[in-house]
């Protein structure tokens, strides 16, 4: 499978049988305003945008996509590729490389923008796209470009939309040839390396802005606030205090975006066993959110997608669920990841409690056997992604904090998805929904310098920069 692709879309994939789709043609109406715009930019062109971003960035090497997992990489994401079709805030559907489609059944058409450019100038045709996809297996059954804007789409099951294709694993992008990079079709390119910290975007188009991004790392947001920056996306309370203090800037809350979940291989085994152990209650979500994350968090709130998965066709093949490891006890997570860090230590510490003198020892020993107590020490260990997922598909640790998208375009995808990451999960026909113990939300603010760059969010939690829109202020 190609590197730049979903992690679980060439497998077994779980589609919802739904019963249809309206058959006429659908395309965007365009009205005067964008209801999405959540901060309006400056209508005078910019010739440098400085954005700060506090999470960390990971992108695919050598093709340089980023994951988009976050705030940071899903505003790369969104600048520099582009799917057939986004989804607005509001959760309608919009063109995006596709100015139109309509289905029949199974089977979707798409006709293609004639305006649609790579990077490099070229006309993005049916089949670029074709070529794109060609390791895409399930949904996607076959791909078929009829002529150089019309592109037939048949799934293996009936769609209830096509909101899918608006997740980045569906990107319309080429191999560059000289240097072997994904080349997009987004407004942006770059041509520098992000792990070596602080790069450029540069515009495609002449009148755009470059965008010139900045790796905290181990520099004071509070002192770059007070040099030329245009927008910082963070989490950290502090920062937006901070910030708003300063009437340079406005902020604007974005949208509740990360989930972050707590996957035990004990809980699973019991639930495989018939035994259903219960979750955690709100009343400690919330105070894990107000307590125990330095991010703006709530406690994780219903319903979330994972809980409309029941009726989700066909079953991954799972393998079944590994011994725990007899050695160090631990809590595994994204050692780039400061909310996973907080909530690995205070379950790390709950564990440590008495759950007869603790109610939160309780809660936690009631809904994850063997967590609390046992001859050897539970610890937290922040590790790479890369072995994150390595020892999250193996089943070995105790438990591990994982950040799922708050919303997705296709539960039954998304829960494939995590399958293939953790086959544990729900072998032996244990429904995702009791597998998983949601935590809490999480979402970013928008720190920005007042006439300077507009933002617009998308369906999924995500924002992109606008530029040129109208009088620097957050909207209502």
């Amino acid at each position: 499978m190609s590197p730049h692709r979903l992690a679980g879309a060439a497998g077994a994939i779980l589609l919802a049988a739904w019963s249809g789709c309206s058959p006429t043609l659908r395309s965007v109406h365009e009205g005067s305003g964008d209801p999405c715009e959540v901060v309006r930019g400056s209508s005078a062109p910019e010739d440098t945008i400085t954005v700060v971003v506090t999470d960390s960035v990971t992108v695919r090497i050598p093709l340089r996509v980023p994951l988009a997992r976050n705030a940071p990489e899903q505003l790369m994401f969104n600048l520099q590729y582009q799917t057939l079709l986004t989804v607005d805030c509001s959760n309608q559907e919009r063109p995006g490389l596709a100015q139109s489609w309509d289905c029949k059944g199974r089977q979707w058409t798409f006709r293609l923008r004639p305006d649609a450019r790579f990077w490099d100038g070229t006309t993005v045709t049916a089949a670029d796209v074709v070529q794109s996809w060609r390791f895409f297996g399930e949904p996607i059954e076959s791909l078929v470009a009829v002529d150089d804007r019309m592109l037939v789409v048949r799934f293996a099951q009936r769609l209830r939309d096509a909101r899918i294709l608006s997740s980045p694993g569906f990107a319309v992008t080429k191999m560059d040839d000289r240097y072997g990079l994904s080349v997009g079709t987004g407004p942006y390119r770059t041509d520098d390396d992000v792990a070596r910290g602080d790069f450029f975007l540069h515009p495609v188009g002449e009148n755009d802005p470059t965008i010139h991004l900045v790796m905290v790392d181990k520099r004071d947001v509070r002192d770059l606030l007070a040099r030329s920056v245009d927008l910082v996306i963070t989490s950290d309370p502090g920062l937006i205090e901070y910030a708003a203090g300063q009437p340079r800037f406005a902020i604007t809350a974005l949208a509740w975006n990360s989930t972050y979940v707590l996957l035990a291989p004990a809980r699973a085994r019991a639930l495989r066993g018939g035994r259903t152990p219960p979750g955690l209650p709100p009343s400690f979500l919330e105070a894990m959110a107000k307590d125990a994350v330095r991010a703006q968090a709530r406690g994780a709130a219903t319903p979330v997608w994972w809980e409309a998965t029941g009726e989700c066709t066909g079953e991954p093949t799972l393998r079944g669920l590994d011994r725990l490891d007899a050695g160090e006890r631990r809590i595994l997570f994204d050692v780039g990841d400061a909310t996973a860090r907080d909530l690995a230590e205070r379950l790390v510490a709950v564990a440590a409690m008495d759950p007869r003198q603790s109610v939160e020892a309780e809660v936690v020993a009631s809904a994850v056997p063997g967590m609390v107590g046992g001859s050897a020490k539970l610890v937290s260990a922040g590790v790479r992604l890369e072995t994150l997922d390595s020892r999250l598909w193996g089943g070995g640790e105790v438990a591990y904090i994982v950040a799922l998208p708050h919303s997705v375009p296709d539960a039954c995808i998304a829960a494939s998805e995590l399958a293939s990451r953790a086959p544990w999960l729900v072998a032996g026909g244990v429904a995702l929904a009791d597998a998983l113990i949601p935590l809490v939300d999480t979402r970013p603010h928008a720190i920005v310098a007042r006439g300077r760059v507009g933002l617009v969010l998308n369906g999924f939690g995500g924002v992109t920069i606008k530029a040129g829109a109208g009088s620097a202020e957050s909207l209502p």
